[in-house]
């Protein structure tokens, strides 16, 4: 354990700076970006409309460099000599990628919200305040943001440790091919697995069949009937289905990462 916490406080070190500057430059950024109306009309604005989309982001930005010192000769040695075993090494920077991450995203936004009331004031607003931090709703909206974030950490947390140049790009590309594998599978699934639901010409406009719907227009429409019939019970649930999903990429892309720093200390 005291080797875990003196790993976590070396990350820390390392990174705390500069993720104190990003989060305050991007939660800056939305403010001033949301006070450009207050060139004709002072107004009341919401920085956390934008807090999820700005956190996925920027949090795949900094999980991309938090393996940093391996593309570096000198650091990558001073990584791999830290008196620490892999699994605290990886878990360090796993917390520092995700729950200081997260948690300065949260911090740097509520100072800005601040900030913005008090200009808000100042220009002579007159509305309540409470509408700067989303009418007391933000930290809902923050602790709804990371079970969205965490899925996406984990794929470029995989990828910071796996590819040794531009992890983001090589990362973001291999995310298209791994994809583009699903939406040739669900081609083919259609095209054959399916092909007895689909009774008639071939035509677009010519498939009606209960569960279905196949139009010109709107293409395929798919209402859960067949689905109903074909899956088992338990995912038939999109909403736990989802979320298996979910869990499941972050906990297996956590493990290749953990693998594969494994693999390149040993």
């Amino acid at each position: 354990m005291n080797r875990f916490i003196w790993a976590l406080r070396h990350e820390i070190a390392l990174h705390l700076r500069n993720l104190m500057v990003i989060a305050m430059a991007v939660a800056g950024s939305m403010m001033l970006f949301r006070m450009l109306p207050w060139i004709q009309s002072v107004q009341v604005f919401n920085v956390w409309s934008t807090f999820p989309a700005v956190t996925i982001i920027t949090g795949v930005i900094i999980t991309a460099g938090i393996f940093q010192e391996l593309r570096s000769p000198g650091h990558r040695i001073e990584l791999l000599l830290r008196p620490a075993s892999v699994l605290e090494k990886v878990g360090a920077k796993l917390l520092v990628s995700t729950v200081l991450f997260w948690l300065l995203m949260t911090l740097a936004h509520l100072a800005v919200s601040v900030v913005a009331a008090l200009l808000y004031r100042l220009a002579g607003g007159d509305a309540p305040l409470v509408g700067f931090f989303n009418e007391g709703y933000w930290l809902v909206m923050a602790l709804e943001t990371m079970p969205d974030f965490l899925p996406v950490q984990a794929l470029f947390f995989f990828g910071a440790v796996y590819f040794r140049k531009n992890p983001a790009g090589r990362t973001m590309l291999s995310l298209v091919g791994w994809l583009s594998t699903y939406v040739v599978a669900g081609v083919v699934a259609l095209r054959f697995i399916f092909a007895p639901y689909f009774p008639g010409d071939g035509r677009f406009g010519h498939r009606h069949i209960p569960g279905f719907e196949m139009g010109g227009d709107h293409g395929l429409q798919l209402d859960g009937q067949v689905w109903r019939e074909i899956v088992p019970g338990i995912f038939q649930n999109p909403e736990l289905l989802y979320n298996l999903l979910r869990i499941s990429v972050v906990l297996v892309f956590w493990a290749l990462a953990f693998l594969r720093f494994r693999e390149t200390e040993g």
